[in-house]
């Protein structure tokens, strides 16, 4: 497993190459940053992304350790993108994503699983998931799928 230390370096390489590209090209704003949904059963996933997109200059984080209360989190708070993990203990995630698509189409998922070539993998591959991170997780693609999808 990456250090947490490496996650923390990467994620502000990346950041700060982002923010000064913002600052060349146009007067400096201010933005506001997207809420952001994690619902994945390992807690230590949980933390590592919630910590990796702390780093990145998100701050509106929610996290989920199932999907019965990842729906009941969409459904209040209504977040911009949500990170889920295909295998959940109690729904699967192909099931989680469309409730949060009934929920909020808008909202956009990242589907993330280190099992890819599982059933529930190929049926939210043919659903309009916003994108796709197998674990371990390539921080940079990561980040790069997540900026990709949020502009």
């Amino acid at each position: 497993m990456v250090s947490f230390q490496t996650i923390c370096d990467e994620a502000r390489e990346i950041s700060e190459r982002y923010y000064s590209t913002c600052k060349e090209g146009m007067m400096e704003t201010r933005v506001k940053f997207p809420k952001i949904l994690i619902v994945d059963d390992d807690p230590e996933v949980s933390d590592l992304l919630s910590r990796f997109l702390t780093t990145l200059g998100y701050d509106d984080i929610e996290t989920a350790l199932d999907g019965k209360e990842g729906i009941e989190i969409a459904e209040i708070e209504m977040p911009d993108l949500v990170l889920l993990d295909l295998i959940l203990p109690d729904i699967k995630g192909d099931i989680v994503f469309q409730k949060i698509k009934e929920v909020n189409k808008d909202t956009s998922v990242i589907a993330i699983t280190g099992h890819p070539d599982t059933e529930v993998a190929y049926r939210i591959k043919r659903e309009k998931v916003s994108g796709f991170v197998t674990k371990p997780f390539d921080l940079k693609y990561l980040e790069a799928t997540i900026f990709s999808v949020l502009v």
